[in-house]
């Protein structure tokens, strides 16, 4: 049987038949009403807004893993106190919720198995989410370099075959430097990858 809605009682799905004056309106309030929490959350003792903040953080962890530095200034959004949100970071790793160095490996298993970043642009992903210098850099070093040459190779012939036909070498080449370099990798790993394609391409 089709079933109709009355968008007077469904508002929600009649959401889309809003003018844009009347969305704005909207979206005005929706922002007043998370400033007013953000302020009643700062107001909270102590004590309130701990317990507050530690259900708070469980529901942003269980949608995503996250580094500590990443909840915290998620916490600091919703208007809780820095040391508030300091100290539940810190129950949240004692409890093993979080965790920074799995977190990375994590990172550096989905960044380098599947989109083959390396390097400098590896270790800037890690910092973006928060990943502390230290570890970031340790985990970036624990790539093999024979690992780091295959997984150029494989991306030098993978882009190659994506590359629009009728270009020249020298255009082919400049194209796959360009990605590369983005990737990560060094300028002399590059050279030696596309120069072996390019070999075994012509053979």
């Amino acid at each position: 049987m089709v079933r109709y809605f009355d968008p007077e009682k469904d508002s929600s799905r009649g959401a889309c038949t809003l003018s844009y004056s009347q969305q704005k309106q909207r979206r005005k309030k929706r922002q007043e009403i998370a400033e007013r929490a953000r302020v009643q959350r700062a107001e909270l003792s102590y004590e309130d807004a701990f317990e507050k903040a530690k259900q708070d953080a469980f529901t942003i962890l269980d949608y995503m893993a996250r580094s500590r530095k990443d909840l915290i200034e998620r916490l600091a959004k919703k208007g809780y106190q820095p040391d508030v949100c300091a100290d539940v970071a810190t129950r949240c790793e004692e409890l093993g919720v979080i965790n920074d160095r799995e977190l990375a490996y994590s990172l550096l298993r989905d960044r380098f198995e599947r989109k083959g970043v390396v390097g400098k642009a590896l270790y800037q992903e890690l910092f973006r989410k928060g990943i502390p210098h230290a570890i970031a850099q340790e985990i970036v070093h624990t790539i093999d370099s024979d690992a780091v040459a295959t997984r150029c190779d494989e991306l030098v012939a993978k882009r190659a075959r994506a590359l629009p036909e009728g270009l020249s070498d020298d255009k082919i080449r400049q194209r796959l430097t360009a990605f590369l370099m983005r990737k990560g990798y060094s300028f002399d790993q590059i050279n030696h990858s596309i120069s072996s394609y390019f070999h075994s391409y012509n053979d």
